[in-house]
This record gives C-alpha cells, sequence and structure tokens, in this order.
C-alpha cells in the first residue's frame, strides 16, 4: 500500500495512513483455538471457468500464463507466445498491440475467472462472515487447481511491467467490495483496513506460492478467512469461521 501511493505521487497521505494502519494490525490476537491445517478440498467449491479452446485469443491468453510461469515476464516475448498458442504473428497483433496488452487482458480474465468462483459460495452463505469463508475458500481451492494462474496471477506479474503492476492493484482494490458488509457492520473499523487485508492475503500467497507452489495454498485458507474477518467480528468469531468453512 505504501508502494502505491509512492508510484502515483500520493505520498503525502502517508502520515495519515500510517495511524490507521497501526490501529488495524493491533487489533489482532492470537487466535482462541489453532486454525485448522487442511488438505485438499473434499468437494468441489467452485465451476470451472468457461474457455473456448477453439479461440485464438484464448489460446493466445492461456500461452501468456504458462509461459510467465516457465520463463518470468523478463523472458516473455510475442514469438513464443504466437508458437505456444499455435497462431501467426498477424493473428496475435490484430488481437493485443503487443506483451504488455496481451499480458493484462490475460491477468483481466483470471481475476473473471475468480469471480465467477467466489461470488455463488459468497451468496449461498447464510450471513456475511460465513460468505467470507466460503468465499476465500472457493478462491484458495481455485489456484490450487488451477496451478499456472495461481503462479502467474500471485507470483509472476510482480515482476511485470508498471503498467502490468499497475492494473493488478486496481483489480486488488475491485476485490475489497467483498467487504462492504464488514464496513456497514462495524462502522469503527479504520478506512485502511480493506487495502490492508487485501495486501496481507496478497503476500500469504505470494509467500505459499513462490516457496511451495500452490499445492499446500488450500491448507492456509483459514489463515486468510481470519485476518479478513478480525477487525469486523472479533478473533472469536473470526476464528470459528475459519475452523467451520470447508
Amino acid at each position: 500500500m505504501f508502494q502505491i501511493r509512492l508510484r502515483s505521487g500520493r505520498e503525502a497521505e502517508l502520515p495519515e495512513v500510517v495511524p490507521q494502519l497501526l490501529e488495524w494490525a493491533l487489533g489482532y490476537e492470537t487466535p482462541p483455538e489453532p486454525l485448522t491445517q487442511r488438505g485438499e478440498p473434499s468437494e468441489p467449491l467452485f465451476e470451472a471457468p468457461r474457455v473456448d479452446p477453439e479461440d485464438p485469443r484464448e489460446r493466445i491468453l492461456d500461452a501468456v500464463i504458462s509461459l510467465m510461469g516457465e520463463h518470468g515476464y523478463l523472458g516473455l516475448t510475442i514469438t513464443d507466445i504466437a508458437e505456444r498458442a499455435a497462431v501467426s504473428l498477424t493473428t496475435f497483433y490484430n488481437r493485443f498491440e503487443g506483451k504488455d496488452d496481451a499480458v493484462v487482458a490475460a491477468l483481466r480474465r483470471c481475476c473473471e475467472h475468480v469471480l465467477e468462483a467466489v461470488a455463488p459460495a459468497y451468496r449461498a452463505a447464510p450471513d456475511w462472515p460465513r460468505g467470507i469463508g466460503a468465499a476465500i475458500d472457493a478462491l484458495f481451492a481455485y489456484m490450487v487447481i488451477e496451478q499456472p494462474f495461481a503462479q502467474f496471477g500471485a507470483v509472476d506479474v510482480h515482476l511485470g511491467s508498471r503498467t502490468v503492476v499497475e492494473v493488478r492493484e486496481e483489480l486488488l482494490v475491485g476485490a475489497q467490495a467483498f467487504l462492504t458488509d464488514g464496513f456497514r457492520r462495524n462502522g469503527e473499523v479504520p478506512t485502511i483496513a480493506g487495502e490492508a487485508i487485501g495486501a496481507a492475503i496478497d503476500a500469504l500467497l505470494f509467500d505459499q506460492i513462490a516457496n511451495w507452489g500452490s499445492v499446500r495454498l488450500y491448507a492456509v485458507a483459514p489463515v486468510a478467512t481470519y485476518i479478513t474477518l478480525v477487525p469486523f467480528v472479533g478473533v472469536e468469531e473470526a476464528c470459528a469461521v475459519a475452523n467451520a468453512s470447508r
């Protein structure tokens, strides 16, 4: 969150942000019970994304995601993308202006697929806290199953161009809409909490995937649920929801 303000010339906001961030951080305590360590999800938690394999654009986006996982952003070339997607360079340039345009499009498509995966679980829950637990479970299950996306969206794009990084930050801000009902429920939560929670979960995903891959990712879903809920419902309820979610 500091990088966002520095990059966009909003450093004057930092003196106001720091006390709010401190208030948010001090609201956390050790969970009253150990958070559950899980294996793989025992049942489908989301519908598989719908992609047309015959669509050249979709094949290009799939190629971007897989190649960035293999070679990183700097090693990604348009020639390699076209070859992996089995399209001509003309076909590529008919759909994208260049490498950054294709990477951003892949990132936006991934976020759309994530929303398709988590929104039904969120809406089906009986209340907001359990909706958050269900949505986070679906998100982490999605990233375990859709491993190329997990590596691409949580790790690889951090090393993208400034345009790619800024689009990613924009999409992360959009995800804070899931916290709207939490702020309505508890008006005393500092406004910075949504941004801080997003950054904390983003860091959790990066650490897990960069160090161990996505296989063990579902095991830490309760940690993400606890981080999200504590400012709004307190440690007791946050722990109960985190351990009950499946």
